[in-house]
């Protein structure tokens, strides 16, 4: 179909909605990842900020970016006890 004065109207571009949904997988992603495996929720982290700057979606930025904090906390702290225990307890 033709628009006005037979300009056909332009197909909204979709990729930076698939772009800033794909951040926020990459964040959920990292986050569970934390509950089994702390340098893999590290660098989905890392991942995560990284392709959330890219796309432009600021709150993706700012969770992944405390995604990464968590785990570095968990990491030092040590969340699991037992023979998990974190780097400050030696």
């Amino acid at each position: 179909m033709a628009g006005i004065g037979g300009i056909r109207p332009e197909r909204r571009d979709l990729s930076r909605r698939r772009d800033r949904q794909a951040s926020w997988v990459l964040v959920l992603a990292a986050l569970v990842s934390v509950l089994f495996f702390y340098p893999l929720a590290l660098v989905l982290g890392v991942v995560a900020t990284a392709y959330a700057w890219g796309s432009g979606e600021e709150r993706a930025v700012i969770a992944g970016a405390l995604v990464m904090v968590l785990t570095l906390m968990l990491v030092l702290f040590g969340a699991g006890g037992g023979l998990d225990g974190g780097l400050l307890d030696y």
